[in-house]
């Protein structure tokens, strides 16, 4: 599978530079179904390396049994991983956090002389705009952010037994889901 997944980074790439190079809205569309389908095949490969090992520790959370450090380990693998390398490779967020103050000043910039044209209004949806463009990113980032701060805060073993009979069901969701 992973020969399958080099292709489709080779795809991408291809896409990417004939996108940077022509700004058509049709390239960048092209692009981001190519993302998407290669997200969708990384996410497939991960959970077929783990298909096996998986079913093992979610009957151990649904039985009380305890968990080994490698039970441990796989459980943060299927849980958390993702978060984990996503907030530990993002590059952007102090971007993101400039561009909405920068957003913002403009924004309370045309609030303090007083919304009196056309063009104010104009203005005024632009920045909505892009600062709607921009919260989803930032949002992400810190909800993967704290869904790692606070597995990590948490001892499985001591988890009473609802919890984490809903954790084996939400493990086992994942690993059937085709949005992990």
């Amino acid at each position: 599978m992973s020969n399958k997944i080099e292709e489709k980074t080779a795809i991408i790439l291809q896409h990417g530079i004939h996108s940077l190079n022509h700004d058509t809205s049709d390239a960048y569309d092209r692009l981001y179904t190519e993302v998407h389908n290669l997200e969708g095949m990384a996410r497939e490969t991960f959970q077929y390396q783990f298909r096996n090992d998986y079913r093992a520790v979610v009957e151990k959370l649904q039985s009380g049994e305890s968990l080994s450090d490698d039970d441990k380990q796989l459980l943060a693998e299927l849980v958390i991983a993702d978060a984990k390398s996503y907030v530990k490779h993002e590059k952007e967020f102090e971007t993101w956090k400039d561009q909405i103050d920068r957003l913002l000043s403009e924004l309370r910039s045309i609030q303090s002389k007083g919304v009196r044209t056309t063009d104010d209004l104009l203005h005024i949806q632009s920045l909505c705009r892009d600062l709607r463009s921009v919260l989803p990113d930032i949002t992400f980032y810190l909800r993967e952010r704290e869904r790692v701060k606070s597995y990590e805060q948490n001892d499985i073993q001591s988890l009473p037994p609802e919890l984490k009979e809903m954790l084996a069901e939400v493990v086992d969701a994942m690993m059937k889901s085709d949005k992990m």
